[in-house]
């Protein structure tokens, strides 16, 4: 499992929005998040800092990238099969994350993604 460090500079903590009195446990639900993240790893993308783990991602290149994606996919699939919830979760999280960063490496946007889910579920519809 993947620890990874979201909010470690000034930039990514303008982003972040919620109260920081709660414990992780108990953070309210941000549908946004995930476009939050997105946008977090577009900021280190453009201001690489460092010793963050997205520079690294970046500085390794696409098939590192893609690599590592894969690599979480199939340890999702095995804490899937095997493991506990929060495994399983833990390995979700980090397989969005790793995508996340791929679909930034390839200029595709989170909302492109969207777009493509719900013209397809349009399709569908009918």
């Amino acid at each position: 499992m993947t620890q990874i460090m979201l909010f470690n500079s000034k930039d990514d903590q303008n982003i972040e929005n919620t109260d920081k009195e709660r414990s992780p446990d108990h953070l309210p639900f941000n549908q946004n998040f995930i476009f939050q993240l997105a946008e977090i790893i577009n900021l280190r993308y453009n201001n690489p800092h460092e010793g963050s783990y997205v520079n690294d991602l970046r500085k390794s290149g696409l098939n590192k990238i893609a690599q590592k994606v894969g690599e979480e996919a199939v340890e999702t699939v095995i804490a899937a099969l095997n493991d506990t919830e929060q495994e399983f979760i833990g390995e979700t999280a980090d397989l969005i994350f790793h995508l996340l960063v791929l679909l930034r490496e390839k200029n595709v946007s989170l909302q492109m993604v969207t777009d493509k889910l719900l013209q397809r579920h349009h399709e569908y519809q009918k």
